[in-house]
């Protein structure tokens, strides 16, 4: 089982035990009952959904990186919604138990949080698919449906919520980290969350639609392969906060990222990127570790998916590391860095391979088994789009190559 399916089965197991242990002498068959239960493991996923949005350092040691995360977020907060749903429809088709509960003003706040949160979580999702800055807002409303919740708990509920009971104090202690992640990442994150500063020193177009460019951060520290969250002159909001890779790291302090025209903000950065800019960098998250894995390792890079993996070359690649790198791009006016990993294969215990999809088609699984011994372990490190890689990982268990593990990242904002 994943850690982070343990970590939320954790979560359910503490509050239900919690549950048991404060309430044995009350029947779990009682309508009221079931509904304060599916209503307190709701609160219990939406603070898990709130620290998640912390991005605190403990988030990717949780998970196993900030990337995934965000999955078990999105996953979370449908799963809390259908708690609610649950915990609103056996109280409303209940009612006269639940005015004996908490009365009429205390399930209404339930019944208008439940509709305030189901409308959010579906514009929510719609705006994703528009815009990243309209979905990040659409986010920060998220609190207010919460926050009624909470008053609808502590209105509603039939036993002393202050009390010192085991399920008092649990559901406390889960309530005060939800609304202080809420309150951290809506108010104070965008301040608080981007310690270090400096400007541009450097921008250099390295593809069509693709720049490098370079930033001084004296006594910034980041790991190959690890991103960061980064914004651009925020004090005139020119560009809002989004996660790049940092494609090179310097002595000297300069840290270096490489972006691709993907999108709206992503375009305008590419247009308007220009020495002098000013620059917040949040600390640097992912686990995206070649280092970690085993000696004998595939590198697939899909276009600017190149980047974590020339801050692995450049930061060197122990000798202990047998590689071969799959490098698959459009053309070679829109592949970033292509002189750079030609040169590789002379120096390094990396052989390049070369896909120009213009010449040789995609990328497939038969193609890289040509390279692999039928019986030998390997890791597969992955960066490019989703789509890619939703079309290789088929493929390779289809020709009964199965790599020991894949690692990618999980999300992308354009």
């Amino acid at each position: 089982m994943k850690r982070h399916h343990l970590h939320m089965a954790g979560l359910v197991a503490v509050t239900v035990a919690v549950w048991s242990m404060t309430r044995p002498s009350v029947d779990i068959s009682t309508a009221l009952e079931v509904a304060q239960l599916f209503g307190a493991l709701s609160l219990v996923g939406l603070a898990a959904v709130n620290f998640i949005t912390t991005r605190h350092g403990s988030v990717d040691a949780i998970f196993g990186g900030l990337d995934k995360s965000y999955a078990v977020h999105k996953r979370l907060s449908v799963a809390s919604l259908a708690l609610v749903v649950v915990h609103v429809v056996i109280a409303v088709e209940n009612e006269p138990a639940v005015e004996a509960g908490g009365g009429h003003g205390a399930s209404a706040a339930g019944v208008f949080s439940l509709v305030a949160f189901a409308l959010l979580t579906l514009v929510a999702l719609l705006a994703r698919k528009l815009n990243y800055e309209r979905w990040k807002a659409v986010h920060k409303w998220m609190v207010l449906p919460y926050v009624i919740g909470l008053i609808h708990y502590y209105g509603a509920s039939d036993y002393a919520v202050l009390a010192w009971t085991p399920l008092s104090l649990w559901l406390n202690v889960v309530n005060l980290i939800g609304v202080a992640s809420c309150f951290y990442s809506v108010f104070l994150y965008e301040r608080l969350g981007f310690p270090w500063r400096g400007r541009v020193e450097h921008v250099q177009e390295v593809a069509a639609g693709t720049v490098e460019f370079r930033v001084r951060m004296n006594g910034f520290t980041a790991r190959p392969g690890q991103f960061v969250f980064l914004k651009v002159n925020p004090k005139t909001r020119r560009f809002p906060s989004h996660p790049f890779t940092v494609s090179g790291l310097s002595e000297r302090g300069l840290v270096q990222f490489t972006v691709k025209s993907l999108g709206d903000h992503t375009a305008r950065l590419v247009r308007g990127l220009t020495v002098g800019d000013a620059v917040w960098l949040s600390r640097a998250h992912g686990r995206f570790d070649y280092s970690k894995g085993r000696p004998r390792q595939v590198w697939i890079a899909g276009g600017i998916g190149i980047a974590p993996f020339r801050s692995f070359y450049e930061a060197g690649v122990p000798q202990v590391f047998d590689i071969d790198l799959f490098y698959a791009y459009n053309s070679e006016a829109e592949s970033p860095y292509l002189r750079e990993v030609k040169a590789l294969d002379e120096e390094s215990n990396i052989r390049v391979h070369l896909c120009d999809f213009t010449e040789t088609g995609f990328l497939t699984a038969r193609r890289i088994r040509q390279h692999l011994h039928p019986e030998e372990q390997f890791d597969v490190y992955f960066c490019g789009p989703k789509a890619m890689l939703g079309s290789l990982l088929p493929q390779l268990a289809d020709i009964e190559l199965k790599p020991a593990s894949v690692h990618y990242e999980e999300f992308q904002f354009k």
